[in-house]
């Protein structure tokens, strides 16, 4: 769980309006938290913070109060603690502080002055920003202190109506010396499951919180920026829903077209591990594919379960996940309206085929009527080898349904883990992942969801295989609802297939090229006129 993911979760359980951050770099975190006010102050002219000046000078010239106040300025201890203390004058009633890198990571990295040269390596420098945290919880009696285990440790202050913190009488700068195990039982540490408990209600009884707060979320890579970025442009014209974009090991600078939206918050996702191979397949038509059968992509579309995840333990109601090569429509909001029927697990979207093949030189796998027809024998579907896994029998094979577009609320949190945990155990276990999961974490989730049903959502999307003229093509009437097609003359050899409703359709899926996209999006809004 993040700092921005810690932050918006109490947002929601508070319903809070107003956010101040102090100490901005790249406005990741700041460009994430999503509320109704939010202001930032960084000395650094670089950062473009909306004060740039220090925060001691913020404070003596502010007069607004804030509900919610993140202190991530410069680590060291004197610096933090006057942040802090500062921060308390500020802070409404209800309102609570967020001190980031509570927890050093090692000694090094809290060492003061900073060591450029430890920086270089891959891990964070947090400072002595635990020796502020400490000093605070022995001189504050009537302040509540838990520090979340995540994210180099995310510390909470909010004022309580008992006398807690602890008690060490002559504590200065001298006294405690670095000890790894001792900074650890006296920050008050929490897990992210007890965090997500204790702050699940309000801090004043009564407060009421944010009304269904719901969402889309996305992942991409750097590959896939610009895919991304055409779905934020569409949801900006046809939702006013956040649509959160979890970025898989981008920079700040890749990222920055996403950030020039208003509906867009960013989120990093560091995958330490991930294969650096090339994925990608092109074609004339400029349009591009991934190669399924390569590692990177199957840890790359893996991670959209560690963003579904992320995206319901920071608070969200209900989100609905869309790949980043979806293109809105004018009615794309009414895919919440499916949200009742989402019992323990999320909604995939009815797929238009019930059995993936694949073709491998040159001859077809996954046919489960090669020597059985008409009775299939689901022995010789691509799910098998993942269904003798998980101790599946073959009749027990349901409807196939696809992680392209997903609905789901906190009641799916228990199978969204165990679905993320599946996938890092395939990957750790079996170096045939072709074979193990030839569609990814997609033949993984239908696999765990037959161990318990096959509901889901209704086809609710088109294949576009030519660009603004499929657009056209579906809104025209020369194509019936119900249609289904694999002519290749006609559609490329692309899946195209039309719902029997065509107002199930709620989203376009596979254009990449910004090009045609905008063309699409340009048509979209001309038919809402």
């Amino acid at each position: 769980m993040s700092r921005s993911d810690i932050i918006n979760y109490l947002i929601s359980a508070n319903g809070y309006k107003s956010f101040l951050e102090i100490g901005v770099q790249g406005k990741i975190n700041f460009s994430s938290i999503s509320i109704d006010r939010k202001i930032c102050v960084d000395p650094d002219p670089s950062r473009e913070a909306d004060f740039i000046i220090s925060s001691d000078k913020f404070f003596e010239v502010n007069r607004e109060n804030f509900d919610i106040i993140f202190v991530d300025g410069l680590h060291h201890a004197d610096f933090c603690y006057r942040d802090v203390i500062n921060s308390l004058k500020f802070l409404n009633p209800g309102g609570c502080i967020v001190v980031h890198d509570v927890m050093p990571y090692s000694y090094e990295s809290q060492l003061i002055p900073f060591d450029k040269s430890y920086s270089s390596g891959s891990a964070a420098w947090n400072g002595d920003v635990w020796k502020a945290w400490i000093k605070i919880r022995t001189e504050r009696k009537d302040l509540l202190m838990h520090c979340v285990d995540s994210d180099w440790g995310c510390g909470i202050i909010s004022f309580s109506s008992v006398p807690c913190n602890m008690d060490i009488d002559d504590f200065n700068d001298g006294y405690y010396k670095y000890n790894h195990d001792s900074i650890m039982s006296s920050v008050n540490r929490i897990s992210v499951d007890d965090f997500v408990e204790i702050y699940k209600n309000p801090l004043i009884p009564g407060a009421k919180k944010l009304s269904e707060r719901k969402c889309y979320v996305t992942h991409t890579d750097r590959n896939y920026i610009s895919v991304a970025e055409n779905l934020v442009r569409s949801l900006s014209q046809f939702s006013d829903k956040k649509i959160l974009v979890y970025c898989v090991n981008c920079t700040e600078d890749e990222v920055a077209p996403l950030l020039k939206y208003s509906n867009s918050i960013v989120r990093i996702l560091d995958l330490l591990d991930l294969v650096d191979s090339q994925n990608i397949k092109y074609e004339d038509s400029g349009n591009f594919y991934v190669e399924r059968a390569n590692r990177r992509t199957y840890q790359i579309l893996s991670t959209k379960v560690n963003a579904m995840e992320s995206a319901l333990e920071e608070g969200w109601d209900e989100v609905c996940y869309l790949d980043s090569d979806c293109l809105a429509t004018p009615i794309v909001d009414e895919i919440f309206n499916w949200s009742g029927s989402i019992t323990n697990y999320p909604l995939g979207t009815e797929g238009i085929h019930n059995y993936m093949l694949i073709i491998k030189d040159g001859k077809q796998i996954g046919n489960p009527f090669e020597n059985s027809w008409p009775e299939p024998d689901n022995t010789l579907c691509l799910e098998w080898p993942m269904m003798e896994v998980f101790g599946i029998s073959p009749e027990r094979r349901g409807k196939y349904r696809t992680t392209g577009i997903m609905l789901m609320n906190h009641k799916c949190l228990g199978f969204i883990k165990k679905w993320k945990n599946a996938c890092e155990m395939v990957e750790r276990t079996f170096t045939d992942l072709p074979r193990m999961a030839p569609f990814h974490e997609e033949t993984i989730f239908n696999v765990l969801l037959w161990m318990i049903g096959d509901g889901g959502l209704p086809l609710c999307y088109i294949n576009v295989s030519d660009g603004l003229n499929t657009i056209k093509e579906f809104y025209s009437d020369s194509v019936s609802a119900g249609t289904r097609s694999w002519d290749e003359e006609v559609h490329q050899n692309r899946f195209f297939a039309i719902p029997e409703d065509k107002n199930h359709v709620k989203v376009f899926h596979g254009e990449k090229r910004k090009s045609e996209a905008d063309k699409i999006i340009s048509y979209l809004l001309d038919l809402k006129k």
